[in-house]
């Protein structure tokens, strides 16, 4: 007996129910088997089942592995959309660097493949990219520290900064002939444990352009005329404890560059003379090559290198070794600036000055170094920045300490008198601050209100010409020397204290030096025959002027008057000192411009310790100290290549001296000064479509096997300008890394991190599910690809590797059909339970599609009989069916359409055949 049962005119095609109009009387001892049975089930995609706890170890790069858990501790059904969707969740798009990764379903497309993992750059996210977020406050990227190389001496670095972990630090001193590397901060990455020359500070190089200034490696000049420094880029090893191959001078990988691929790539050579050189290696000559001769550089240049994006990929898939080309652009300086800025206040307990910028916001100037906004803005951006931030987009300006006292300056620190040494970090140190620092008050001109207020007496000191306060700011150490061309300004007001000092002239130092020296002093009211007085080094005379307007009326300098001072020296030869100096004096009150100019012939001029004093000491005359009002001081200092021009200084007295007329910022803006300038690549370097020859494209993707590693030397026992000062600052080597360490998976086999390429590594446990095409997993299970600059959007990846899904028999694509109103029993071993089923039917690949439908049909290949187990008759007027899944579960009725059809057969036992 055949029976045929449709869910046609029932409300759910995964259960329902047949009613006879007859009744059906099924005799005794029957069997039943099914004899076709069709589905039709809405298309919802491909699907694939990841197993529980499954991992999938993301390579971005040979240092950067990130493992993801997938469906932690259960096993779960995916389609291709809802895959790509949980994947993304683990992995976002917006990576460190602008680097992302995801899974993109492409069945869509007109292609063999169900889905592709993708790589690209965010170009977008590269030009919002924030330094100070990712490589400088969060402690995950703090990797950066110099390391020593075998066989050299190490240089002297700047305060806190040598292994610190911070991605700054500062190389020079005294130490003669030296070669430093930048190395890893071991306590903030950790190394792979399998991976070759892991110890090495790889570059971050071959992920698309970097962008200028964003996030390439940076160093600043920060001396005048550096003494045979180098920078050098090649392949490096490390031998655990310090560096022992690099492009180094005086080895055979510096002179013989081209004898293994990597050996020196790059040098750059900061002459004597003010000037640099540029070596670049060649690909087609296999040798480096002079790019770039006798380049001026100033100190406060600020060196950003890069990679070019000027690659293409060499071959399907093949290895990339010469790719990209380097790339410097230079942010040129006024020179080497010291700026202290126009207004001041104090912080709660009076214990500390600290800076505001015009916008009334606090900065605690506790740290030596701080820094400027870029250049060609108003003055309202120039606000004064720290190490600590900004440091994506700012400008050089060095040296800050304050000093009050020898001892006697009210504080109760008996090393008062010593910044270097003092409570506070050498911040102003005065239990009677006030004193020191106070507002300006009853000035016609606003703008200079809330200038540092710098006495020599205090309130109870006994009139005579012994001082006792001696307040100064402090500028430098061991004072800076002033034997290059320079230009000092600053805003000046001096104030009565007339009757602590008795009977002797009202002469004030306004520029201090070391020892109790004097660089520059001014004589109140004419005093005496001259207005100021230069000192020079060595005991030198010193020399002494009148200055005068242009009608030859000499200057009274008065108390209580509002005056900018500049000094603007040219020089004549290398470190010699000698030249002529301009003596500005511009009265803001009057509108009145005194000046004066002198020639150094014999003695260069005593370095600059200090502003409003030299430095203290106990029994100081008040002459070597100040009382006035200060604000706004600059030093822009530059290297000694040419002979300068009088006029050199102009544009910049011209912008400082009509601020401080009218309070108004300009247009033009040369406060900073300087220029953007493209070094490398060089014209020459260039090819007919505007890029770069194939022969400069020496820079690979990053790869342990071959470093690109940052060299910092000197060559020559010859001393720097001074020992206090840094060949350079702000030093910044981008580590080939994108990923903050916590995420890093680090004890991958070492195939996992050898080579350049990005990709999947130790895919075994997906395979499964995933099958890839282009490339297949090589020998270790590793899915590895070159990055390819084919754009930066999803749309155009830089690597695309395609999978198809594998013909895996997944469970519930198989369906029950149950006879559940019969009494027939069978055993489901999955729930362990009995049930009703009469048959396991395949929803085969073989499938007929119309529309959105998906229409499985099946014809019995072979009958499976089942006893309904009925000794005697079953009377029926209704047939019940169930589509349920191996679990015994109803089928959700939303994914299948009408009808279901379903052919049975039953029989007695004896008829069948």
């Amino acid at each position: 007996m055949l029976i045929k049962l449709s869910s046609v005119n029932e409300p759910d095609p995964t259960k329902f129910r047949n009613t006879f109009s007859d009744a059906l009387y099924i005799p005794p001892n029957s069997w039943i088997c099914l004899i076709k049975g069709q589905v039709n089930r809405i298309v919802q995609g491909k699907k694939l089942v990841i197993d529980a706890s499954t991992p999938l170890n993301v390579r971005f790069n040979p240092y950067d592995i990130r493992t993801i858990i997938l469906n932690p501790g259960v096993t779960t059904t995916y389609t291709l959309d809802e895959f790509c969707a949980y994947v993304l969740t683990l992995i976002p798009n917006g990576t460190a660097f602008g680097q992302g990764c995801q899974f993109v379903n492409v069945t869509e497309n007109l292609n063999d493949n169900d889905i592709e993992l993708r790589f690209w750059s965010d170009a977008a996210a590269l030009t919002t990219f924030n330094y100070g977020t990712f490589m400088f406050g969060n402690p995950e990227y703090q990797r950066l520290y110099l390391d020593n190389v075998a066989g050299k001496s190490m240089p002297k670095t700047g305060p806190d900064n040598l292994g610190a972990g911070v991605n700054q630090t500062q190389i020079g001193g005294d130490t003669g002939n030296y070669c430093t590397a930048v190395a890893w901060d071991l306590n903030k990455y950790t190394l792979p444990t399998n991976q070759v020359n892991s110890q090495v500070h790889n570059m971050y190089t071959g992920f698309g352009e970097l962008g200028i200034g964003t996030n390439g490696n940076r160093w600043i000049i920060a001396q005048p005329n550096l003494k045979s420094f180098k920078i050098s880029l090649g392949k490096a090893t490390h031998g655990g404890t310090s560096y022992t191959t690099g492009p180094i001078v005086g080895t055979p990988q510096f002179s013989n560059p081209g004898d293994s691929w990597g050996n020196l790539l790059l040098n750059i050579n900061y002459k004597t003379n003010g000037k640099m050189d540029i070596q670049y290696f060649n690909a087609l000559t296999n040798n480096v090559e002079e790019v770039v001769t006798d380049e001026p550089y100033n100190p406060g240049n600020i060196y950003y290198m890069y990679l070019y994006n000027d690659g293409m990929e060499r071959g399907p898939g093949g290895e990339i070794r010469r790719y990209y080309s380097f790339a410097i652009e230079a942010n040129y300086a006024n020179g080497l600036s010291y700026w202290i800025p126009g207004k001041t206040t104090l912080t709660g307990g009076n214990t500390a000055m600290t800076l505001n910028d015009v916008s009334g916001v606090c900065y605690n100037l506790t740290l030596e170094q701080f820094y400027l906004t870029h250049v060609d803005q108003t003055l309202e951006a120039c606000n004064a920045k720290f190490i600590s931030a900004g440091m994506d987009d700012t400008w050089l300006g060095t040296g800050y300490r304050f000093s009050a006292g020898c001892g006697t300056d009210e504080s109760g620190d008996p090393e008062a008198k010593s910044a270097e040494t003092a409570t506070g970090g050498g911040s102003l140190i005065s239990n009677g601050v006030n004193e020191v620092v106070k507002g300006l008050v009853g000035s016609s001109k606003a703008w200079t209100n809330d200038s540092f207020f710098l006495e020599r007496y205090t309130a109870a000191a006994v009139a005579g010409p012994t001082s006792d306060k001696n307040a100064i700011c402090r500028l430098d150490t061991n004072g800076i020397p002033l034997t290059t061309p320079f230009y000092i300004g600053f805003y000046f007001r001096p104030e009565n204290d007339v009757a602590k000092i008795g009977a002797g002239f009202n002469n004030m130092c306004v520029l201090g030096s070391t020892g109790n020296g004097k660089t520059l002093a001014v004589s109140i009211a004419q005093a005496e025959v001259w207005d100021m007085e230069l000192s020079t080094a060595g005991g030198g005379v010193p020399i002494t002027l009148t200055l005068t307007d242009p009608g030859a009326t000499r200057i009274s300098i008065t108390l209580g008057t509002n005056y900018f001072i500049s000094l603007a020296y040219m020089g004549t030869g290398v470190g010699t000192g000698k030249g002529t100096v301009i003596f500005r004096m511009y009265d803001m009150d009057a509108d009145i411009l005194y000046d004066n100019t002198a020639d150094l012939t014999t003695n260069d001029i005593d370095p600059l310790f200090a502003l409003g004093g030299s430095e203290p000491t106990a029994g100081s005359n008040y002459d070597f100290y100040s009382c006035a009002h200060y604000s706004d001081f600059r030093l822009y200092q530059k290297n000694q290549s040419d002979l300068l021009s009088l006029t050199t200084w102009d544009d910049i007295q011209t912008e400082l001296q009509e601020y401080w007329k009218t309070g108004v910022v300009t247009s033009t803006q040369w406060y900073w000064g300087g220029r953007d300038a493209n070094i490398l690549p060089t014209n020459a370097m260039g090819d007919p479509a505007g890029g770069v020859q194939q022969k400069y494209k020496v820079a690979g993707l990053p790869r342990p096997e071959e470093s690109i590693t940052q060299f910092f030397q000197r060559d020559t026992l010859v001393p720097p300008t001074d020992s206090g000062w840094y060949d350079v600052q702000n030093v910044y080597a981008l580590g080939a890394t994108i990923l903050p360490n916590a995420l890093r998976n680090t004890t991958l086999p070492a195939s996992a991190y050898a080579g350049p390429q990005a990709g999947l590594v130790s895919v075994g446990e997906i395979e499964d599910e995933l099958t890839f095409t282009n490339p297949a997993p090589d020998l270790n299970d590793d899915v590895l690809k070159s990055r390819k600059q084919n754009g930066d959007s999803l749309l155009n990846p830089q690597v695309s590797l395609p999978a198809d899904l594998n013909d895996r028999l997944l469970d519930y694509e198989t369906i029950n059909i149950d006879m559940i109103n019969l009494p027939m029993r069978g055993y489901n071993g999955v729930n362990r339970t009995t049930d009703n089923t009469i048959y396991q039917m395949p929803l085969a690949s073989d499938h007929k599609e119309i529309d959105n439908q998906e229409i499985h049909e099946v014809m019995v290949p072979q009958k499976v009989w089942l006893p309904l187990n009925n000794p005697g008759p079953i009377p029926l007027n209704s047939l019940d069916v169930q589509l349920s899944d191996v679990f015994g579960k109803k089928l959700d009725n939303t994914r299948f359409k009408q009808p279901t059809n379903i052919v049975v057969q039953i029989e007695k036992k004896e008829n069948i055949v």
